[in-house]
């Protein structure tokens, strides 16, 4: 199933947290996570029409583009056993650079 998303909504899936083991201390993954998360932009909306003047702006973000969000931003959903996060492009907080 495909999600298109409308206006300046961008569809995102979240890097997966990976699991870290000290000896025998169990560490909870809340723990491990600071309050910054990363994710890979796979569908962007066409952006939002300008009221005065009608002309669409499109969105600075691509397909592809790898974000930093805040751990609380966005819808998160679960397609296709999935999870994919609809955020709006304003909360976006950077795009990684090579």
């Amino acid at each position: 199933m495909k999600l298109t998303p409308l206006k300046n909504k961008i569809v995102v899936i979240p890097d997966p947290i990976v699991e870290k083991k000290v000896g025998n201390l169990i560490i909870p993954i809340g723990a491990l996570t600071n309050k910054n998360i990363y994710a890979t932009v796979t569908a962007v909306g066409p952006g939002v029409r300008n009221r005065k003047t009608g002309v669409v702006t499109p969105p600075d973000i691509e397909p592809g583009d790898r974000v930093l969000l805040h751990k609380y931003a966005g819808s998160r959903v679960y397609i296709d056993r999935q999870e994919i996060m609809l955020i709006d492009i304003d909360e976006i907080l950077g795009v990684e650079t090579t």
